[in-house]
């Protein structure tokens, strides 16, 4: 399954501009684009899925849902418009986790 199928990448994972500073930066994520759009998970547990608040690492991504998978990794879904998981949740790759 291709996680990304449906959607525009409009900033992917290295090197750019900053957004808001217009400096060279480091970006360590990758944006894409369909407003709305099922949001399908790679992981395997969900650990976070709610606004993020500062002092969580989540802070200033709005709703996030953040999924550790089967090797301990963590993939972080931001911007979000709604969760449809909750922590805790055991999840299998595909599932939709928000939009």
């Amino acid at each position: 399954m291709n996680p990304f199928e449906g959607f525009r990448i409009s900033s992917p994972y290295g090197p750019r501009k900053d957004p808001f500073t217009g400096l060279p930066a480091h970006h360590t994520g990758i944006d894409v684009l369909t407003h709305q759009a099922p949001i399908y998970a790679l992981g395997w547990e969900v650990v976070h899925a709610r606004e993020g608040v500062p002092g969580t690492g989540f802070g200033g991504f709005g709703i996030v849902v953040a999924v550790k998978d089967i090797r301990g990794a963590l993939h972080c879904y931001a911007h979000l418009d709604s969760a449809a998981v909750k922590v805790g949740q055991q999840i299998m790759a595909g599932q939709m986790i928000g939009r």
